[in-house]
């Protein structure tokens, strides 16, 4: 009998693309009979989009809960701010998904922006109130191996790449500045962080 499941289907993408002609695969997947390996491929086939259509369902209900094409659209809408490193409103935190505000919270998101309070009426006189504290400045722009030194350490803790950017001196607008000399010093072409990070590691 020759290779049944997962390891049929494995065995005949790879030697699809290695360029074995079709009319020979059913003998070289251990088959004296084609219309025998036709048959087990197509229930191999079945079984893995079966597998697949299962998982996808399971992260489904574990990560996303039903909407409507309206608050699809906002869903998107924050992610994309999410991904440009834009500050979210509070509406805009509830639309993501379950896994997404977790990395959120382990980030360093700067609060987000909700609805003001309505302020309570007092009957008394107004307090007077306390004096908001003041900003601190953004730290200095890190340049060339600093760079790349204080991004490897700030990786490790899984932080947000628009976090990172900004905890090296870079605004969340100047993503793409703060890619570009990345890339410079590790030598590579710009990408995204993940992409920068991988190539770094293994220059390592």
């Amino acid at each position: 009998m020759g290779l049944r499941g997962s390891a049929l289907v494995n065995a005949v993408e790879s030697l699809t693309r290695s360029g074995i002609a079709k009319g020979s695969l059913w003998i070289r997947c251990g088959y004296k009979n084609k219309d025998a390996f036709q048959s087990e491929l197509a229930k191999a086939l079945f079984a893995r989009e079966e597998r697949r259509a299962s998982l996808e369902r399971i992260l489904f209900e574990a990560n996303c809960e039903p909407e409507t094409p309206e608050a699809r659209i906002l869903r998107l809408t924050a992610q994309r701010r999410l991904a440009d490193g834009k500050e979210l409103t509070t509406e805009e935190i509830e639309t993501l998904h379950a896994f997404q505000k977790r990395a959120l919270q382990k980030s360093d998101q700067p609060l987000p922006k909700g609805k003001p309070k309505k302020q309570r009426s007092n009957q008394g006189p107004a307090r007077p109130q306390a004096e908001t504290p003041k900003p601190m400045g953004r730290p200095p722009r890190k340049i060339g191996e600093d760079l790349l030194r204080t991004v490897l350490e700030l990786a490790c803790d899984q932080l947000a790449e628009v976090n990172i950017a900004i905890k090296c001196g870079y605004k969340s607008e100047e993503i793409g500045l703060f890619r570009r000399e990345l890339a410079r010093v590790i030598g590579c072409r710009i990408g995204p962080l993940d992409r920068l990070l991988l190539v770094a590691r293994q220059a390592q």
